[in-house]
């Protein structure tokens, strides 16, 4: 009787082990499992961030088109003059007191400030006192041409086909 008692202390042992650990098999099951799981949760986010991407690109590109708009629009209200260089150049003289507000003593013609586009970029330099500086990014389009006599009109635009967006700004000479 010796050797039951001792083979049922064993297997008691035994099945205390195993209960408190898992199998290879076991293991093996759930690490296919969670993986299959992170591979769909993978899948299923890349469309979402995609999209969010996406969203960010058109608010950047409506961004930059406001300030090439709010740059053009500041120096056209002080303009005394506006040049047609180019297509993609543009030269605004200014009045002599908006001259003077920047320090620079007035001469008889102001040099002026000069906007113009190069693959994507809106430049503006300030012919008078030297500083240039990159307006806008990402720009799709900047036309200039006259309208009338005496008018100016600059057409900038953002984006490609339906996500397009343009604005025209009209300068009258005094």
């Amino acid at each position: 009787m010796k050797t039951c008692a001792s083979t049922t202390k064993s297997t008691s042992r035994l099945r205390q082990r195993s209960a408190a650990g898992h199998t290879l098999l076991e293991m093996t099951i759930v690490v296919t499992i969670m993986s299959v799981l992170v591979s769909m949760v993978a899948r299923a986010q890349r469309p979402f961030s995609e999209m969010i991407l996406e969203l960010q690109d058109r608010s950047i590109t409506a961004s930059e088109l406001h300030l090439a708009v709010d740059y053009l629009s500041k120096d056209m209200g002080a303009a005394e003059k506006v040049d047609r260089r180019s297509e993609d150049s543009l030269l605004i003289r200014r009045e002599a007191s908006a001259v003077r507000r920047l320090g620079v003593v007035a001469p008889t013609v102001d040099r002026g400030i000069q906007y113009t586009y190069k693959d994507g970029y809106l430049l503006r330099k300030d012919l008078e006192t030297g500083g240039s500086f990159v307006v806008a990014t990402g720009m799709t389009g900047f036309d200039v041409g006259r309208l009338r006599n005496k008018e100016m009109r600059i057409t900038l635009a953002d984006g490609v086909g339906e996500e397009q967006h343009e604005v025209s700004l009209v300068w009258r000479q005094r």
